[in-house]
């Protein structure tokens, strides 16, 4: 735990994706940074689980929405939800086994390999997906050789279709406040129009 001063003094340096960083998350990250990590990327988005299964991959449990993290010793995911409490997922640097990331009209999606699991950070704002990326790599470029193989990028079609991205962001504006319902609706059946 590092105070709220430390916290923003480590922001300095980060690669900040711009869109809506919810409060409550914001507000609790100085109690899982450690003092001795960096920052090096911060954005807004949804986690789910992913299963692979032949060349077909499809989302299979969304944990929620939130902020995902990258330190130099950790990727976390931070869900700070009302009814819930704080939902925390961490990956050492040292189970990075691969990264994925594709980008759509609005937002992106990065999918990481953590062991046999695939863990998807979706709804990300598609001009900071490459930037997060790269830190990604810079993570796991620190790591020891001998703890894990190294990562590569790679651009994969899709493992959510652009459009589910696309509303649950929407979603997670309108339970924000940031849109109405009238908003939200409008913007809803534009997209599935297309």
């Amino acid at each position: 735990m590092i105070t709220t001063q430390d916290f923003n003094d480590k922001l300095q340096t980060a690669y900040v994706v711009s869109g809506v960083l919810t409060k409550k998350e914001y507000k609790f990250l100085p109690e899982v940074i450690k003092a001795d990590e960096e920052i090096l990327a911060l954005a807004s988005g949804f986690m789910t689980y992913v299963t692979s299964t032949g060349n077909a991959t499809a989302a299979n449990s969304s944990i929620g929405s939130g902020v995902f993290v990258v330190t130099s010793q950790r990727l976390l995911f931070v869900d700070k939800g009302m009814v819930f409490g704080v939902k925390v997922t961490e990956i050492p640097k040292h189970h990075i086994n691969g990264v994925n990331y594709n980008i759509g009209p609005l937002f992106g999606n990065i999918i990481v390999t953590n062991g046999f699991k695939k863990v998807a950070f979706e709804g990300i704002a598609k001009g900071g997906v490459i930037g997060v990326v790269e830190r990604i790599n810079k993570l796991a470029e620190t790591t020891n050789t001998n703890d894990a193989p190294k990562v590569i990028a790679t651009n994969e079609q899709s493992v959510t279709p652009a459009y589910i991205v696309e509303l649950k962001e929407l979603k997670n504006l309108l339970d924000v406040g940031v849109l109405t319902n009238a908003e939200f609706e409008a913007k809803k059946a534009s997209i599935l129009a297309r």
